[in-house]
């Protein structure tokens, strides 16, 4: 599989389609996958072995979780992986080997090519960090073969662990899924295969199916292990050798490339095959030099690195200025021009993609030279004595080379016994070094081919002569070994140990109580079993495999004891129950008789799934009738005789129907379940709805009667009875006649005529009012009048009904009379028959001036002739004038007769009826008696005189007694007899048998003037009777009456009538009277059941009401309940409880082996007697039936004793490791297993298992799972120069002690160890903790130290005193006289060579040839516009040995952030800023590392607070010293010559700097000093924040440090000419600055001209 990441574009992705079908490859489907891919498409290509299917797909993640994404897209076996900077190679048969297993390329994390690249170290450190497995091979990721599968595993595991840890941006971690991950996570997995063939690259080679073929681009994160350095080195190590071939005869024509066979394909390789080298990017530098006839030299020296994608500079001559021409891309042009002091034209030069590589094309210009030098040079020369240079190791021999000099030779061989050289060695004076080939002299080994086979030889590998090693048994065998010696004939001698085959103990096998593991006794490793289950139980088998480590392996074998089903015959069957649900293969149960049933206990067996045994036969007992309620109508003869288990319906009797259900089931206990049936007597239907009884002359009791009960029919009020009532009885007649019968006779009701009934005459509430006409007299009970008006008068017709009470009832409407018009009475008269009402009177009279006699008139109303009219009562009035007149105005002068007047006069009475209301003088009126008064004499006539009346007497008038609306109700009583008009009486409810009804009182009637009482009737009720109590034997419904109600009385349900049926009546007194009938009581039959717990003989001839007592039969506890004959003829009552007494418990019972269901068990019961849990009846014989029995000293349990015997249960099984006391565990018991002697619970286990014997005979544990170890014996034991085979032995194994390297051991054998007890006889050889009594104990070897004899101290300027010095002692190699002091330690190494630093020894006097160069430097500064000349002499040392110490010392000034421009700060923060900050003095390091070109660790840096001289302020002094190394001397003296020239320069205004020393040392003391002035430098502290911003405006990379140092340089041309090292730096050029910047861990620089 491909991935496509980091690349920007998705056209790399992957390989060309002509590529594809070009070469052989074993990819059957590829995926691309590249956040570029705008288009996601599938097609197939055609290869040399078919089809291959290509899938694109898009990606949007990061370069985090790209391969994980595209592995979730594999369906095959196998993946691997590539990217587009990389092309597949062909051919690729090597991916897998012939069994399917891949390849495994590694090489050793301590080899060079690991170490050497820190992106190598990063991804071991990774995979150990992220799974907890240290690798000691690096595996590369594009490089190894995955399985599919497990990748995918391992992606959601590293997301789970990556899930807390931060972003990948934010350098939460450093890689992306990496092979060395992969690999680490599979040995993580507890038993997971490693299915691969390993290869180590450095030993067999390696030919990696894709090769690179750009270099990645830089990660620019902090935690970044792939930087520009590391870009530079990957773009400069692509391989030339790029032709990859598939025929092995085509390699002959590339000359570069030779076949070689491997796993079927091949790799093409370079010939010759030499030790892989890292190359370094290339650095190309241009030196011009142009000779004149003036007298100075211009030299121009630039060096810059070319990056990928940039054309290399052209090869041009000296005089031709190229500068322009760095850093151009394809596509770009630049000029070439000559340098100054030449003249030509200049030409343009184009950046082109060719075949070899991107190069320049165009023509370079033709410059001629315009300048002269002249040089001198004398040179003298001194001998030379040589010292370093020659080869060091252990069997090196250099001591030929002592004292050689200038061009003399010398030998290297190697001591006796080691094979190698020997070698010539030159002393070369220009170098004092000596130049010669490598040389390496190696012991002998021994070859493994003469060891014996079949063992593991791998201890021996590469043993060298006169050194042990061990053969121990190989995998699959019982730990042993043995000492092999490698004798001086190269081959080993020894005995081969003893190896016994592991046998795996079968108490590794997980344990199950079912599982059969005989199969496996005796099973070795690699061989295999197969555990099965015992006879009972059930399972798959299961496979075992012996493993080398004597445990087995395999999936656990899971047996379950069968379980045994109840037979079919056995389920439902309620007589007997089992505890036999759930059992299993091995357990009894038993089957006993139920509760209610009696017969002998069966003892079963489950045995292989199938239930033995007999079933019990049991049978059912009979119940009793105790305690069943026999309620009226109830009978329970059908349940007599019912047994356990069944049911029988109690039953109702003629004329009752059931309520509930009749059901009554016979429990076990011998009782019947209680039930709430009941018999209902029928209900009859209302008497009152059939014939004759309907019609309202008929009254009855027969409100809610039921079957058998009696009640009367009667007259009801209103009617007087006329002989006796009738009696009626509720029976089961039709319900045509309501269910009802006259009870004599039993005639139905429908066919009955009742009582004879008289209705009343009403008497009371006749109508009475005047003016009405009625028909109401002698009308009786419920008939009805009419009431209408008379002639004359007005009202609506209205009927009355006679009530039950005597009175009409009924409202009868207000009468309205007429009026009589006024007549006519001619002149003269005068009258008062003005709106006369009907029978009112009044007169007519002559008037003054006329005469005549008044007559009476009377309103008359004549239905004879229809008329209403005034009428005369006798003669009509005549009036006659007598002629006479009084005048006018003697009448009108005179007083007149007003109301005063006739108030004088006494007619303002209510009996008078004038005209005398307003009367002038003379005038006549008369005065009559008034409506309600009859006259008594004639009217009077009065005369007005002069304001008064004179005349006759007033009239005499007698009042009239009212006869009209006299008060009459019902229960009312009044005195208005004779009352007349005007006067008052009294109407109450004082009659006998009433009273006023709530509210009322007495009212008052008054006699109006026309004859009727006026007044409100009082509201009269009749008073109640008190209800009538009469014994039992009566019914009546003589309750609840008020006066003149009537009631039956006849005799109650249960009694007989003798004769007629009464009727009672309410009377005025409140009390009910009547002759009671006569009534007998009723016999009742003796219906107790026949029963064997109880006896009714009492309950015989028994009548209503009657009780008899019903009593428990002995054997039962003592009880009896009352039985009462009912009115319907039946006993009834609640039956005794007769519950049979409880046997009292036998003693024989208690035996502890004995079980049985026999406590409680009552008389005329049985119970089982059987076996206890844990034992099992005797040849599986029954159990035995006891009885409950009433014998002549009470009740007592009687039966026999079955034999049990006690279950025991089987063994768990001897093992090999384990011990237990299990053996003769029986029921109840338990036992314990432990590990035996020598060996201990595994880390984490449990110390024992716990097996109990359950009380059905089967083993159990405790869920513990037991796994023991052998004991592994302390082996963390120092004894000096001692070492051992001891790690990880075990008890009663052995091992080997034998003295360390550079140790000789005394005895003349290696002592064997043993991991044993003290009863092994052996003492311990240390003192170490012990584990159970074990440790390692023998002999301890005498070991002495051995003198080192190689890498001696070598040169005359050293002397030491270590000869003799022993393995691990020390010696000092010290300057011998004539050299400055200097003294350093040295150590005797283990392996015989010495080992230590040389010190440092300079010559305290010496001569030099010397060579003096003086040269004039014309120094051009642009940014300046100045020109300055400077002459410099220079003493050189020619003698050469590689190393310059440089130290010095410059002046800084830290700058506030905000503060850009320069103000100083203050002293305390200065000490609390720049000096307090952590890196700091990190960042110095690294920036004076990157200018001196030299490792950060070789330099060192003082930082403390110094004055300026000349300002007096205060400024931070930075003291270093730095040791740096150079390929030659050339090179050497052209870095300090350079920093020479810059430095010592003469500098101008404020560059005026610290002084910088530069010592020049050499191995001969030879040493030169240059001194020189660093130009003044300020430094500034940015934060990350600060320098983000600084840094984007550059465009240049983000520093991925927290803090960073930025050096400003004033000097304009300081660093234009230094000559850069060949491995560091870049160029960037930025909108305003030119800049050289690098990344440091701990500093940030950037260095060039500030504008």
């Amino acid at each position: 599989m491909f991935k496509h990441l980091r690349s920007p574009l998705c056209c790399l992705a992957a390989v060309e389609r002509k590529d594809m079908e070009a070469y052989s490859h074993p990819f059957r489907k590829v995926i691309i996958m590249g956040k570029y891919i705008s288009n996601e498409t599938n097609y197939t290509i055609q290869t040399q072995r078919g089809e291959t299917e290509i899938e694109t797909r898009k990606y949007t993640g990061t370069a985090a979780s790209i391969l994980c994404k595209l592995a979730a897209h594999v369906t095959t076996r196998y993946l691997a992986l590539s990217d587009t900077h990389s092309r597949i190679t062909s051919p690729t048969d090597i991916l897998v080997n012939a069994q399917g297993d891949p390849i495994l390329p590694y090489v050793a994390a301590s080899s060079w090519s690991c170490a050497a690249f820190q992106g190598c170290t990063s991804e071991l450190d990774e995979a150990e960090s992220f799974y907890g497995v240290r690798l000691d091979y690096h595996h590369d990721t594009f490089e190894t073969v995955y399985y599919t599968d497990l990748y995918q595993q391992h992606c959601e595991d590293r997301a789970l662990v990556l899930r807390s840890l931060p972003k990948y941006s934010q350098c939460g971690f450093v890689h992306p899924p990496t092979a060395d991950g992969y690999i680490a996570w599979m040995l993580s997995r507890t038993g997971s295969a490693f299915d691969y063939v390993p290869k180590a690259k450095q030993q067999v080679g390696f030919r990696a199916w894709n090769v690179l073929a750009a270099a990645h681009p830089v990660d620019p994160r902090r935690c970044s292990v792939y930087r520009q350095e590391d870009f530079l080195v990957a773009e400069g190590n692509i391989s030339s050798c790029s032709l990859i071939i598939e025929d092995p005869t085509g390699c002959v024509d590339n000359v570069g490339c030779t076949w070689k066979p491997m796993f079927g394909s091949g790799k093409c390789i370079e010939t010759p095959q030499v030790p892989y080298t890292l190359m370094t990017p290339q650095l190309i530098t241009t030196t011009t030099t142009t000779v004149s006839a003036t007298t100075f030299t211009s030299t121009t020296s630039s060096t810059f690195t070319v990056l990928p994608g940039q054309c290399r500079p052209p090869t041009a001559d000296s005089a031709v200025d190229l500068s322009d021409c760095q850093g151009k891309e394809v596509g770009q042009t630049c000029q070439a021009s000559c340098l100054p002091s030449f003249d030509g034209s200049p030409t343009t030069l184009t950046c082109s993609e060719e075949p070899s590589g991107n190069a320049f094309v165009g023509a370079m210009p033709v410059c001629q030279t315009t300048t002269q030098t002249m040089t001198s040079t004398s040179t003298k020369t001194e001998l030379v004595i040589c010292s370093g240079g020659l080869p060091s190791g252990r069997g090196v021999i250099t001591s030929d080379c002592v004292d050689k000099a200038n061009g003399q030779t010398c030998q290297a061989t190697c001591d006796t016994g080691f094979q190698g050289g020997p070698a010539e060695y030159y002393c070369e004076p220009s170098t004092g070094l000596f130049e010669g080939p490598s040389l390496a002299c190696l012991l002998p080994s021994c070859s493994t081919s003469s060891l014996p086979t079949g063992f593991d030889a791998s201890d021996c590998d590469n043993t060298e002569v006169g050194s042990i090693c061990f053969l121990r048994c190989p995998a699959g065998y019982l730990a042993a070994q043995s000492v092999y010696s490698c004798g001086i004939d190269q081959n080993f001698t020894g005995t081969p140990p003893v190896c016994e085959r592991i046998q795996c103990s079968v108490s590794s096998i997980p344990f199950d109580i079912g599982a059969n593991t005989t199969a496996c006794l005796g099973t070795v490793a690699g061989d295999s079993c197969e555990v099965t289950c015992m006879y009972g139980y059930e399972g798959s088998p299961a496979n075992q495999s012996c493993g080398a480590d004597g445990m087995f392996t395999g999936s656990a074998t899971s047996c379950t004891r069968k379980a045994c089903p109840i037979p079919s015959d056995m389920v439902g069957d309620l007589s007997f129950s089992t505890d036999c649900a759930g059992v299993k293969h091995g357990d009894l149960c038993m089957g006993t008789c139920n509760e209610g049933y009696s017969g002998s206990p069966k003892q079963m067996d489950c045995d292989n799934g199938i239930l033995l045994g007999e079933k019990p036969n049991c049978t059912a007992l009979i119940c009793s009738l105790e305690g069943v309620s026999i309620g009226v109508g109830v009978t329970a003869e059908a349940c007599v005789g019912t047994t356990t288990g069944r049911s029988c319906d109690l039953g109702c009797t003629r004329g009752y129907e059931g309520v509930g259900s009749a059901n009554m089931s016979c429990q076990t206990d011998g009782s019947f379940a209680r039930s709430t049936f009941s018999c209902a007597p029928t209900k009859c239907l209302s008497l009152s709805s059939i014939s004759p009884f309907s019609e309202p002359q008929f009254a009855d009791s027969c409100v809610n009667q039921t079957y058998g009960d009696i009640c009367t029919t009667f007259c009801a009020t209103g009617w007087d009875i006329q002989g006796n009532a009738t009696v009626m009885v509720c029976d089961a007649t039709p319900e045509t006649s309501a269910r009802y019968a006259e009870f004599v006779g039993l005639i139905p009701a429908e066919n009955s005529t009742g009582p004879v009934c008289m209705s009343k005459m009403c008497v009371t509430g006749v109508p009475s009012r005047r003016g009405i006409e009625h028909d109401c007299v002698g009308k009786t009970t419920l008939q009805t009048c009419s009431v209408t008006a008379a002639f004359g008068f007005t009202m609506t017709a209205t009927p009355l009904t006679c009530g039950v009470d005597g009175g009409f009832r009924g409202n009868v409407p207000e009468v309205a009379e007429a009026t009589c018009a006024a007549p006519d009475f001619g002149e003269g008269v005068g009258s008062t028959c003005g709106n006369l009402k009907i029978g009112a009177e009044c007169y007519a009279y002559c008037l003054t001036n006329y005469t005549g006699d008044p007559q009476p008139y009377r309103c008359v109303a004549n239905d004879t002739t229809a008329t209403i009219q005034v009428e005369a009562q006798g003669s009509n009035i005549s009036c006659v004038a007598d002629g006479g007149r009084r005048l006018a105005e003697e009448r009108m002068l005179a007083a007149s007769c007003g109301q005063a007047a006739v108030d004088a006069f006494g007619l303002n009475s209510i009996e008078f009826l004038h005209s005398c209301d307003s009367l002038v003088h003379d005038d006549v009126c008369i005065s009559h008696c008034s409506r309600g008064y009859e006259l008594s004499g004639a009217a009077a006539l009065t005369v007005c005189d002069n304001g008064a009346l004179v005349g006759s007497a007033l009239p005499t008038c007698v009042a009239l007694p009212c006869t009209y609306n006299v008060p009459s109700a019902v229960g009312l009583e009044h005195n208005c007899t004779n009352v007349t008009t005007g006067g008052t009486c009294q109407a109450g409810c004082t009659a006998p048998g009433f009273e006023y009804a709530s509210g009322n009182s007495a009212s008052e009637f008054k006699c109006e003037a026309t004859s009727e009482f006026n007044g409100t009737l009082p509201s009269c009720q009749r008073v109640t009777c008190t209800d009538l109590t009469m014994g039992p034997k009566f019914a009546h419904n003589c309750a609840g009456m008020v006066f003149q109600d009537t009631c039956g009385v006849s005799c109650a349900k249960g009694w007989t009538l003798v004769g007629w049926g009464s009727q009672f009546e309410c009377m005025a007194d409140g009390t009910i009277a009547g002759a009671a009938p006569d009534c007998v009581g009723n016999p009742c039959a003796n219906t107790i059941p026949t029963d064997a717990a109880f006896s009714g003989e009492d309950c015989d001839g028994m009548t209503t009401d009657m009780q008899c007592n019903v009593t428990c039969k002995p054997g039962s506890t003592p009880n009896s309940a009352i039985m009462t004959c009912d009115a319907s003829g039946s006993l009834i009552g609640t039956l005794p409880i007769c519950k049979p007494a409880e046997c009292p418990a036998n003693p024989m019972l208690q035996d502890p082996s004995i079980a049985h269901n026999c406590q409680g068990i009552f008389f005329g019961r049985s119970c089982s007697v059987f076996c206890a849990p844990g034992y099992e009846l005797r040849n599986g014989g029954a159990g035995e039936v006891w009885q409950c029995d009433l014998g002549g000293s009470g009740l007592s349990l009687t039966g026999v004793l079955p034999v049990c015997e006690q279950i025991t249960c089987p063994s768990i099984g001897a093992s090999d490791i384990l011990v237990d006391n299990c053996s003769t565990m029986v029921a109840g018991e338990s036992c314990e297993q432990t590990c035996k002697k020598g060996y201990l619970p595994a880390s984490g286990n449990t110390t024992s298992t716990r097996y109990n014997c359950d009380l059905q005979g089967q083993v159990s544990s405790d869920g513990s799972s037991l796994q023991c170890d052998r004991i592994e014996c302390n082996s963390n034991i120092v004894i000096p120069n001692v070492d051992h085979t001891c790690a990880n032995v075990l008890s009663d194994r052995s091992c080997f002690a034998f003295c360390s390297q550079g140790y000789r051991m005394q005895q003349s054998q290696v002592p064997q160890w043993s991991c044993a007890s003290a009863e092994s006889g052996l003492n311990p050889v240390s003192n170490v903790p012990m584990i159970d009594g074990y440790t390692l104990r023998g002999e301890v070897p005498v070991c002495t130290a051995i003198p080192c004899l190689y890498n001696v101290p070598f040169g005359i300027e050293y002397t030491d005193d270590c000869t003799g010095t022993a393995t691990a002692a020390t010696c000092t190699v010290s300057c011998a006289a004539g050299y400055y002091p200097g003294m350093e330690t040295w150590t005797c190494l283990p392996d015989g060579t010495f080992n230590g630093t040389y010190p440092v020894c300079l010559e305290i006097t010496s001569t030099a040839t010397s060579t003096s160069v003086t040269t004039t430097l014309s120094t051009t500064t642009s940014s300046m516009s100045s020109t300055t000349s400077v002459t410099s002499t220079s003493s050189t040392t020619t003698f050469w040995n590689g190393t310059v110490l440089l130290t010095g010392s410059f002046d800084l000034t830290p700058l506030r952030e905000e503060d850009f421009v320069g103000r100083r700060l203050e002293t305390a923060e200065v000490r609390a800023g720049f000096l307090g900050a952590s890196l700091v003095e990190e960042g110095l390091t690294n920036a004076l590392a990157y200018l001196l070109n030299v490792e950060p660790a070789a330099v060192k840096v003082n930082l403390t607070i110094a004055v300026d001289n000349e300002t007096e302020a205060e400024l931070v002094r930075c003291y270093y010293d730095a040791d740096r190394a150079f390929p030659t001397q050339e090179e050497a003296d052209n870095f300090t010559e350079w920093l020479a020239s810059e430095l010592n320069g003469t500098s101008t205004g404020e560059d005026e700097g610290s002084l910088i020393v530069l010592r020049h040392f050499s191995r001969n003391k030879r040493h030169r000093q240059a001194q020189a002035r660093l130009h003044l430098v300020q430094a500034r502290i940015y934060t990350q924040a600060v320098l983000t911003r600084f840094t984007a405006k550059s465009e240049v990379t983000q520093c991925s440090c927290s803090t960073a140092i930025m050096f400003r340089y004033w000097s304009t041309s300081f660093f234009s000419n230094m000559p850069r090292p060949s491995n560091r730096g870049t160029q960037e050029q930025a909108p305003q600055t030119r800049l050289r910047q690098h990344n440091l861990c701990g500093g940030f620089i950037t260095i060039g001209r500030l504008h």
